[in-house]
């Protein structure tokens, strides 16, 4: 079975099948389809649809439907800022967690709350399908643990090349690959083996970038200092992470005024900024324009937007006077005007 998975079950139970594991580790916790998303990934990986998925594992006891309380349902279908906003509209406070905010505006305004709710309905793992799911999720974790390590060993040892077809061949094991970041190998599709040769051309140039460039913002910086965290930045490129912070040790940095896994995402960031620009030098593009970030804490940034520049006199992101505290969050857009 695919995933490493030793759950026991006989051939006529769908948990036979390995992407009805991975549907059912998603109701580990409540849910429902509406957060399954995008639903053409899920039907070609079951070979139905999601809802005769489900219906399939209520009928064998792994799932059963659950009603769910009006804050419950607040905090599972709006995220953070959204409930935050909602709370400020009601003069409310605006503190707390998500699960805390739902409350509070349950509580405050039911009746308004209740008209903004998706009727939907919810599923939960039953004991056995929450045995199953934490089985397969611990198989999961696993593998990925194995895999982040040996692509982590293959940066130290300066094998890129490597460490891209390492992340390229354990996607295109996955039961849904994500298709972030790197063209994978193979994308499985029930009944077809839809095989593309993966090029490592593109990501390998990022990370030679990462590994070899140093922004002026970040000089301060010893060599040593800089190590981990191009490392860090490498990994998040190629495991299509939103941050660094999984693989490098949180600080505070005070020779450029950012934490570790900002500065990390930086270093990414020019990268990638590089890339782009070499790119569209050599497909004819000669005009670049800042997409500044319009943070008024930051003066280089918000004096940048909007500003077009030749190509070969491209502005270097992050800017050296950036002053976000977050990181520059500026980007270049090219064009051949």
């Amino acid at each position: 079975m695919e995933q490493g998975t030793t759950i026991p079950s006989s051939s006529s139970s769908c948990l036979s099948d390995p992407a009805f594991l991975l549907l059912l580790s998603r109701f580990a916790q409540p849910n429902s389809t509406e957060n399954l998303r995008p639903a053409c990934e899920w039907e070609a990986a079951l070979g139905t649809d999601l809802s005769t998925a489900i219906a399939r594992l209520d009928d064998e006891g792994f799932v059963r439907p659950v009603e769910l309380d009006l804050p419950t349902l607040l905090s599972s279908q709006f995220g953070s800022v959204q409930l935050k906003a909602m709370a400020k509209e009601r003069g409310l406070a605006v503190s707390g967690t998500k699960e805390i905010l739902g409350k509070r505006l349950a509580e405050a305004d039911a009746s308004g709350m209740a008209k903004l709710i998706r009727h939907e309905k919810v599923f939960v793992c039953t004991g056995p399908g929450l045995a199953a799911a934490e089985q397969f999720k611990a198989s999961q974790k696993a593998e990925r643990d194995e895999a982040e390590r040996d692509t982590l060993h293959l940066l130290k040892s300066g094998q890129l090349r490597e460490a891209c077809l390492r992340v390229a061949a354990y996607d295109a094991e996955q039961i849904i690959p994500r298709g972030i970041s790197v063209e994978f190998a193979t994308f499985k599709a029930r009944g077809e083996n839809q095989r593309k040769a993966y090029d490592p051309t593109i990501d390998l140039a990022i990370l030679t970038r990462v590994f070899s460039e140093t922004p002026k913002r970040l000089v301060a910086l010893s060599a040593e200092k800089l190590s981990p965290l191009r490392m860090a930045a490498a990994m998040t490129h190629l495991w299509g992470a939103a941050n660094a912070k999984h693989w490098v040790e949180e600080s505070h940095l005070g020779e450029v005024g950012w934490d570790s896994n900002v500065t990390a995402m930086m270093l990414l960031s020019h990268a990638l900024t590089g890339h782009v620009l070499a790119c569209g030098k050599s497909l004819g593009f000669k005009k670049v324009k800042v997409l500044g970030s319009n943070d008024p804490m930051c003066a280089e940034c918000s004096g940048q937007a909007g500003k077009v520049y030749d190509i070969s006199n491209a502005p270097e992101i992050p800017f050296e006077r950036c002053a976000c505290e977050r990181g520059c969050a500026c980007v270049i857009e090219i064009g051949r005007a």
